[in-house]
């Protein structure tokens, strides 16, 4: 087994998180990727993160990828928080969430006084929504509250 010392892993995690060398612009969307996605809790805390790793960022450039070229995504990810992740990569990141198990989201969802019945309504409110194209989260919560009852505001 090789072996390692402190400063050649703190090198290898430096450089392959692009804060040795900045990444051209063209790579925007392999840096997310490279890095595992990006926390965008906060939107500025991902401009900065990106911009620190990518040459010639400007916060067009993230909205452009988002928005018109669909390569990012903004989703609700790891540790329940908002993240930027690659689009070919978001299956992935989803079918490791659902691995490991749905239990935790149905515990928060009961504390809401949701049952399974209405849950399972709002999930197929929200297939259907989607299945028009991509939505902004207040055209969505419209959508599902048409369908699934004013219940599931709080939730969408």
């Amino acid at each position: 087994m090789d072996s390692f010392s402190q400063a050649h892993v703190v090198a290898f995690r430096l450089s392959r998180h692009h804060l040795i060398h900045r990444a051209p612009l063209t790579s925007l969307t392999e840096v997310v990727d490279d890095v595992c996605g990006v926390q965008a809790q906060l939107m500025s805390a991902a401009e900065l993160a990106l911009w620190a790793r990518v040459e010639d960022l400007a916060r067009e450039d993230i909205a452009r990828t988002l928005w018109r070229e669909r390569s990012l995504v903004k989703t609700w990810c790891m540790r329940g928080a908002a993240h930027l992740l690659a689009a070919a990569d978001l299956p992935i990141y989803v079918g490791g969430l659902l691995r490991r198990g749905l239990r935790r989201e149905r515990e928060w969802i009961a504390k809401y006084g949701i049952s399974e019945a209405e849950m399972k309504a709002m999930v197929e409110a929200v297939v259907e929504a989607l299945a028009d194209g991509v939505l902004t989260r207040k055209e969505l919560t419209r959508r599902v509250v048409a369908r699934a009852g004013t219940k599931a505001k709080r939730l969408v």
